[in-house]
């Protein structure tokens, strides 16, 4: 019946979601504590936990976390009191200690009964065709792929990890001549076309399209042909509560225990996700100890990056929304701009659509490309 909403403060927006989590808690609580009169869910109507009203009661808990992580650097009293008022909620409850998943019953047996994910990104269609539309467009940076090889231009520099085989998919690699000489992994610098990858590689200009050919593409066992199709979707994976504990750890707030244990047990969950064995995960656990922002140092400032670090690699590929905002509000991992960048910085939020200016024009705010880039009344107030 309104067609011209207002728009509500971001802050009342977070204010209202928390408040929900907290009654819907409230309500779990009560019906786990009357188990005579609790209100039953068939597990079959349950795509999540199967009727574990426990899980879900823990899931609220960890969603609450998350957003107390988001609210950790903003300067907002409103912003912070609710981060305060979470922390305090939080005392003493239990979270979740796997991974999220969700199954209503994905198939390859069509394109819409596909894990929405691989049908977005994965191998092939239903009928067996490759997903030019999303497939072949999604290929790895060269700065993710420099991390993960261990490049001496990155924090990582001397140390390899075990986990690129399992997210991005080894290619001929070439070296000032159209012959290949190894197979391994590379990667596109943000902003670079296909020429000047194929001259900064040396390519003749009879090479073919190094983005579908010499540039690593998705890869791992959830992105194959047509196994992909039936695998769970990831809600939240262990990693990241593990990092979001970890976080809270090491930023002081009560409760939370072994920020290293928690920084470990997520990139040991990381690990075992991609199915690493346990010698190369023991191995890179061991490595990456004492290196600043990649590995636990016990100096908070950089064990704050190394978590944002780890979680990006532990969330790539699955959650890149979660990765942008950690990103944005602590500035890590340390990531280059695009080579074509008119910025010194990457952006604080989108532009409304312009449906809302020409629809909505009296209530929507007036945004310029130039005030995305800046800390201003319209940047949400969790970044400053």
């Amino acid at each position: 019946d309104l067609l011209t909403p207002k728009y509500d403060k971001d802050v009342d927006i977070y204010k209202d979601l928390v408040q929900e989590l907290l009654d819907a808690r409230g309500l779990i609580e009560e019906n786990l504590g009357n188990p005579d009169e609790a209100l039953s869910v068939a597990a079959s109507d349950d795509v999540i936990f199967s009727g574990d009203m426990k899980a879900w009661e823990k899931f609220a808990n960890t969603v609450l976390l998350r957003f107390a992580i988001h609210l950790s650097e903003t300067t907002d009293s409103e912003g912070q009191d609710l981060r305060n008022q979470i922390i305090s909620e939080l005392a003493g409850v239990e979270f979740m200690d796997s991974d999220v998943t969700i199954n209503p019953g994905y198939s390859n047996s069509s394109d819409t009964k596909q894990n929405p994910l691989y049908n977005n990104f994965g191998r092939g269609t239903a009928s067996g065709q490759i997903n030019t539309q999303g497939y072949q467009l999604m290929t790895g940076s060269l700065h993710i792929i420099q991390n993960l090889l261990g490049d001496a231009s990155k924090n990582t520099s001397g140390v390899a990890d075990p986990r690129i085989g399992e997210m991005f998919m080894p290619v001929e690699l070439y070296n000032g001549d159209d012959e290949p000489v190894a197979q391994g992994y590379d990667g596109f610098e943000q902003g670079d076309t296909n020429n000047d990858f194929k001259e900064a590689r040396g390519f003749s200009s009879s090479n073919q399209n190094p983005s579908n050919s010499n540039v690593s593409l998705l890869g791992g066992s959830f992105f194959d042909f047509p196994g992909g199709a039936e695998l769970d979707g990831y809600l939240m994976m262990l990693s990241e509560i593990e990092f979001l504990q970890a976080e809270a750890a090491v930023r002081g707030y009560a409760g939370f225990g072994d920020a290293q244990g928690h920084f470990v047990a997520g990139v040991q969950a990381s690990l075992d996700f991609y199915g690493i064995d346990s010698e190369d995960a023991d191995d890179y656990i061991s490595d990456i100890n004492g290196i600043a922002q990649v590995g636990w140092t016990g100096n908070s400032n950089d064990d704050i990056a190394a978590i944002q670090y780890q979680r990006w690699i532990a969330l790539t590929n699955y959650n890149g929304i979660e990765n942008y905002i950690n990103y944005l509000r602590t500035g890590y991992p340390e990531t280059p701009m695009a080579t074509t960048a008119n910025h010194p910085n990457k952006p604080y939020r989108l532009l409304y659509p312009a449906s809302e200016y020409s629809s909505n024009s009296s209530n929507v705010p007036d945004v310029s490309i130039g005030q995305i880039f800046e800390k201003n009344e319209f940047t949400p107030f969790i970044y400053k």
